[in-house]
């Protein structure tokens, strides 16, 4: 199939289900972009003191959830290098994040 060929046809199924295209406009995040997220959370984990680690990572997490809103808690915990069990909270972060915006919180300030 020409190159031609295989963009039109894409360009077809995305324009008949906007399901479809919103799905495929996610996977074109920019990949540089996600992976400077992740190294900036890593070195704010990395930065915090002596027990506040946990503390940070949920803080990263609301802060970036809506960056990451289409991350998986798993690729989220490889992507950052840390245990796989904080997937499940920086999910509960994502879930949350929405509540503390309407209280006035500044997520860009955090």
């Amino acid at each position: 199939m020409k190159r031609y060929d295989a963009l039109r046809m894409k360009f077809i199924i995305l324009s008949e289900c906007p399901i479809r295209f919103h799905q495929w406009n996610v996977e074109a995040l920019d990949m540089a972009d996600k992976s400077k997220i992740f190294n900036t959370i890593r070195q704010a984990i990395d930065a915090a003191p002596e027990g506040g680690r946990a503390a940070e990572i949920h803080l990263q997490s609301l802060k970036y959830a809506e960056e990451l809103e289409h991350v998986t808690g798993k690729e989220f915990a490889h992507s950052v290098g840390i245990k796989k069990s904080y997937g499940t909270e920086f999910n509960k972060m994502k879930n949350i994040v929405n509540r503390p915006k309407a209280a006035g919180l500044n997520l860009p300030k955090i």
